[in-house]
């Protein structure tokens, strides 16, 4: 069988961008279990602090669904860097918010990162990977992806039990920029 050799940097390349959203779905998963410290810490009831989630899929899904406006004026690399900055300003914000309304803030910003890295990932497989191929590499940019909502939740909870609840943003930061490099 002659198959047609996807290059590494295509690979890192999808890598990098399937990293970049794994952070984004697993801070977004991972919140959910903070609500009560959040409740307790700011004051604020369960549907405000339910923002922190709602508000933050919807940015994500405002911006996927603007992806193919983004493909077409900038090239992946910008694509990608947007993202990650984006995402790395919004998680540091989150780390230092002294208040509900300046987390809520940072969490929009981290949207706009994740709402840039999920749809580059496929962009990056169909329009870098032999038609032959697809399938193995959108399995592998899923794959990536997919584990976030499983560990999340896990992730969330043992974090702020240990650490408190601005560790889960902490220890993601490491991630993004092993994401940086690799990309």
């Amino acid at each position: 069988m002659n198959e047609e050799k996807v290059s590494s940097r295509v690979i890192w390349s999808i890598v990098a961008a399937a990293i970049l959203g794994f952070s984004g779905i697993l801070t977004e998963t991972s919140m959910n279990v903070t609500f009560p410290e959040l409740i307790q810490q700011f004051h604020q009831s369960m549907g405000t602090v339910q923002w922190l989630t709602t508000a933050y899929l919807l940015v994500v899904a405002l911006l996927m669904l603007t992806s193919a406006h983004f493909n077409a004026i900038l090239s992946k690399r910008q694509t990608y860097m947007i993202g990650w900055i984006a995402f790395v300003v919004g998680d540091i914000i989150a780390i230092i918010a002294p208040s509900f309304w300046l987390l809520l803030f940072g969490r929009l910003i981290m949207a706009v990162g994740t709402g840039f890295a999920l749809p580059l990932v496929f962009n990056v497989i169909f329009t870098s990977v032999p038609m032959s191929q697809l399938g193995k590499y959108m399995g592998f940019g899923t794959l990536i992806i997919s584990l976030a909502p499983a560990l999340g939740p896990v992730y969330g909870g043992v974090v702020t039990y240990t650490l408190g609840w601005r560790a889960i943003f902490m220890i993601i930061l490491p991630v993004t920029i092993i994401s940086l490099l690799i990309g």
